[in-house]
């Protein structure tokens, strides 16, 4: 977006995925997508005891809501004008 001289934030927007470490640092700080990597590692420790338990248990999955972080580069919506 920069070399056609643009801003994100400003011009578009972008996000990125994982919520990065470094994504706080760029300029402007990225919008991410954010996945629950505690609640996630909780629910796989849950289901192992769970199957080391009762070996025959059926299978089991789980869907976990992502999050989104919010910061720079997202472009205010016309309400937020």
């Amino acid at each position: 977006m920069r070399e056609r001289g643009q801003r994100p934030g400003r011009d578009g927007a972008v996000t990125g995925f994982d919520d990065l470490p470094f994504a706080e640092l760029l300029d402007p700080p990225l919008t991410s997508v954010k996945q629950p990597l505690e609640q996630a590692a909780a629910e796989c420790v849950r289901m192992l005891l769970d199957r080391i338990a009762d070996p025959r248990r059926r299978h089991e999955q789980r869907l976990l809501a992502p999050g989104l972080v919010v910061r720079d580069n997202t472009i205010p919506s016309a309400a937020g004008d």
